[in-house]
């Protein structure tokens, strides 16, 4: 079933932005026989060896995501940019007593843009969220987003990028294995699905 979603991811544009009706319906179904099979990690998916490491967004319902153009709100704040990918890193190390997650989403221009021709994105290749995550009472992974990061200037999130990072601050862990991790948001229906790197 993981192999069969990520074929099907494939064929999926834009994160899931344009999916057919048909497509969206599929992607939907494999994810509840996967939540029906049972997450390898279990309740304890925080305790897994599968949870640390790179992650890459390759699906997501979230209409708040789509209307942003990525998790920052930074492709909604420049209109000649695109945010087109988004990897969450999570590190967790249990002697230490900490659990740092950050996003990164890499900073591209549309195609004819003159924008960084005039220094508004002078040295901007990425824009981070560092983050720290715990574990909720009823089994969410819930996202603090600390400070956004770019081009060498660190800021704390604020209105309207604040809004856009809580599309992922609290969302439950449906499957996780050495290759997916599925989350369901609080909001129904709304899912994202990502892919180890």
């Amino acid at each position: 079933l993981v192999l069969e979603l990520l074929e099907l991811l494939d064929e999926v544009p834009e994160r899931g932005a344009r999916v057919s009706a048909e497509d969206a319906s599929d992607v939907s179904q494999i994810v509840s026989e996967l939540e029906e099979e049972g997450s390898p990690a279990g309740p304890d998916w925080h305790l897994s060896d599968d949870l640390p490491g790179a992650w890459q967004l390759r699906y997501t319902t979230s209409k708040a995501f789509h209307r942003n153009g990525g998790l920052t709100g930074y492709a909604a704040d420049f209109a000649a940019v695109e945010t087109p990918q988004l990897t969450m890193k999570i590190e967790r190390r249990a002697e230490a007593g900490y659990r740092l997650l950050s996003f990164v989403e890499p900073v591209s221009l549309r195609e004819g843009s003159i924008f960084s021709l005039l220094g508004g994105l002078a040295g901007v290749d990425a824009v981070t969220a560092d983050c720290s995550w715990s574990v909720g009472s009823a089994g969410q992974l819930l996202v603090r987003a600390d400070r956004l990061s770019a081009g060498g200037r660190n800021w704390e999130p604020a209105d309207k990028q604040a809004k856009a990072l809580r599309v992922l601050s609290a969302c439950t862990p449906v499957f996780l294995d050495d290759s997916l991790l599925v989350l369901r948001a609080q909001l129904e229906g709304v899912l994202f699905v990502f892919e180890k790197l």
